[in-house]
This record gives structure tokens, C-alpha cells and sequence, in this order.
């Protein structure tokens, strides 16, 4: 997968081939998002085209909002790369979400980012808007599009009899929900960083990068991909101190043996919160993998 990160002012950039994209923020690549990828995969196959998926970065409450100068993320631009091309995506536009393309009229955006990508054909979710204060919208799209490409509106994806959201996702993440969270996804729920030790008491220190959306203070039994290999841990969030010297410190407990140097990039998969608060010894993560 090859990706191409574009501003309004470079929106034409030359694209090798005709394509299918999908559109939409995707923060959380979950169930719903990931149909909507998946039919314009398919439809790329069906037609002999490539396949491509167009985010934005940042989210538009950044640019919009007021007093609003950093947004926590579900999937980082970084992780949607990484969760896309594992998807059959050719081609990822991350497309700078900055006044300039918040100004552009519907139309100004479907010249733009549809007609000068070589786009044939559009898929996107049912409350997927565009342009100038979301005017447009999937059901007047053809209206743009004047006859120069298709479009498939992929209709909301329900579980438990409610939509499958990103906004659904973050308030089960916030109050530590790991299984309701993987369930949505449909994957473990992931943070990258980069870990120190282990110590003397084989506990190492994780350094999450700032622009994840964590879980609240808790015992998490997960797998930490150090070096690319695979440790079983229990992983503890706490908070320390209060107003400035307040802090969220997060440290594995974990069973192997594995050398690691310092600053070592790291991946956490998030399984599932422990019952207690003391459930992190070799004991409860061997019960919680079954290694007894």
C-alpha cells in the first residue's frame, strides 16, 4: 500500500491509475468502518481498478472547535496505515484537515478529491458530509459527480441492536470496557509506544505515545509485541500525584524472558481489565492464558 498525504493545494497530485475509495475519518477502523473499506476493495476487484481509502488529519474538532488543540485518538494516522494495508488497500490519502478545506463547497471537494484522484467509483457511510459545514451529503453526491463516477452508501452496522460508532467506542474505552471495545472493533484494542526496563522486580515502565485515547486506571491482561515478539502480560495504569505534578504511569508485569533495550518500540493489545486492582502477579496472568 502506497500512501500520499495531500493539503487542498496539492489535492492534485498524479495518481498512477483509476481507483475505488472509500471516505470517511475512520478513527477506530471498527466494524462499520471496516465495511465500508471492504465494499470499495470489492468493487475495485469486481471492476479491475485499484483500491483506495481517503482520512484526514486532524479530526475536523481541532480546526473547528473552539480551545480545542489536541484530540486523543482511537487508531492514530500511524495505526490506520498499518490496519489498512493489512486490509487489500492500494492506495491511503491522508488529506490535511486544515480552514482552507473547510471552506471548500461541496462541489470544490468533489473536483478536488474525487474527480482529480481519478476516483470511478465512491463508497462512504450513510452520514458521511462533505464540504463547507458537511452541505454535502451521500444522497446529493450524484448531483456533484454530474456522471463522472459511481457511489455505494453503505447503511449503518448495528451490534446489540445499536450503531457501531466511534463515539460508541470512546465512552466504552473511557470507563474501561476492553471486551464491549474489541467487540466493536474486532480486534484487540492497541496502544504503541516504547518501554524501559524490566526492573527488579520484572515489571517494565510503558511509554504510550500522547496521541491514544487511554483506558482509566486498572489491571489489564494484554499482549506487549516487543521487538516483534510477543510477551503475556498484565498491564497496570495508575495515576500519580495531583494538578501539575499529576501523571499516568503504566507498567507490565509479564511472563518470559525476553532482553530489551531501552526506548524499545513497543505495541500493547488490550484483552481484557482485570476483576481487582491486585491481579497483576505471574499467578493471575498464567490463569487468565490458561498456562496453569
Amino acid at each position: 500500500m502506497e500512501t500520499f498525504y495531500l493539503t487542498y493545494q496539492s489535492a492534485d497530485f498524479p495518481v498512477p491509475d483509476p481507483n475505488v475509495m472509500a471516505v470517511g475519518f475512520f478513527d477506530g477502523v471498527h466494524k462499520g468502518h471496516q465495511k465500508v473499506i471492504e465494499t470499495a476493495v470489492s468493487e475495485a476487484e469486481r471492476t479491475g481498478v485499484s483500491s483506495s481509502v481517503m482520512t484526514f488529519d486532524p479530526h475536523p474538532s481541532v480546526v473547528l472547535g473552539k480551545g480545542r488543540p489536541h484530540v486523543s485518538y482511537i487508531t492514530p494516522v500511524q495505526e490506520k496505515e498499518r490496519i489498512l494495508s493489512g486490509m487489500g488497500v492500494d492506495y491511503l490519502f491522508v488529506v490535511t484537515f486544515d480552514k482552507e478545506l473547510a471552506a471548500l463547497s461541496p462541489q470544490d471537494f468533489v473536483e478536488h478529491f474525487f474527480v482529480s484522484l481519478r476516483v470511478t467509483h465512491v463508497v462512504a457511510g450513510f452520514d458521511f458530509t462533505f464540504g463547507h459545514k458537511g452541505k454535502g451529503t451521500m444522497k446529493d453526491l450524484p448531483h456533484y459527480a454530474k456522471g463522472r463516477f459511481t457511489q455505494t452508501t453503505v447503511a449503518k452496522v448495528e451490534k446489540d441492536t445499536e450503531k457501531v460508532s466511534s463515539t460508541r467506542i470512546r465512552k466504552l474505552l473511557e470507563t474501561g470496557n476492553i471486551t464491549a471495545v474489541n467487540h466493536l472493533l474486532g480486534r484487540p484494542f492497541s496502544v504503541e509506544g516504547e518501554v524501559d526496563g524490566p526492573d527488579s522486580s520484572r515489571k517494565i515502565r510503558f511509554f504510550p505515545s500522547d496521541e491514544y485515547l487511554f483506558p482509566p486506571a486498572g489491571v489489564y491482561y494484554s499482549k506487549i509485541f516487543i521487538q516483534g515478539k510477543p510477551l503475556s502480560a498484565a498491564v497496570t495504569i495508575s495515576e500519580r500525584g495531583s494538578g501539575r505534578e499529576h501523571h499516568v504511569c503504566w507498567t507490565a508485569a509479564f511472563l518470559g524472558e525476553l532482553p530489551i533495550e531501552p526506548k524499545a518500540a513497543a505495541c500493547i493489545q488490550f484483552l481484557s481489565r482485570a476483576e481487582g486492582p491486585d491481579e497483576d502477579g505471574e499467578e493471575d496472568i498464567q490463569r487468565f492464558f490458561g498456562l496453569e
